[in-house]
């Protein structure tokens, strides 16, 4: 068992997404900083928004990078509305391609293309809408 959690933070307005086995210790890690030099040392006033299980830790970082790779604050607030999104993008999860290699060999040189072709068909701009 492991999840994928996101905190919030009213300080600096801003999210923290994150995964784990064990989620009440490492809350408690963030809160207490623990982890030095690390994102969630600027705020005292983490609060957990959401823990979703996933049935390992593969599926866990998959989910973690596919969120943090979108950087979208508006991404994260449909999440945490609706979990159902996640299930979603586990379902609709692919092999991970070479970094900017695209299939049948198309070559990206711009990294951003490679989002576009193979993070949005996952996520379509009517979950963005909702």
């Amino acid at each position: 068992m492991h999840f994928l959690y996101i905190l919030y933070s009213k300080k600096t307005d801003r999210y923290y997404i994150g995964e784990t086995s064990d989620i009440r210790n490492r809350l408690k890690q963030h809160q207490q900083h623990h982890f030095k030099y690390n994102f969630t040392e600027k705020a005292e006033d983490w609060e957990l928004k959401l823990q979703f299980e996933t049935t390992n830790r593969e599926e866990a970082l998959y989910l973690e990078k596919f969120i943090k790779r979108m950087k979208s604050k508006i991404l994260i607030s449909k999440v945490i509305q609706n979990l159902s999104l996640l299930s979603d993008i586990l379902n609709k999860k692919q092999p991970w391609f070479p970094r900017c290699l695209g299939a049948g060999g198309t070559t990206f040189k711009n990294p951003l293309q490679l989002k576009r072709v193979f993070l949005f068909p996952y996520f379509s701009h009517s979950y963005l809408m909702m």
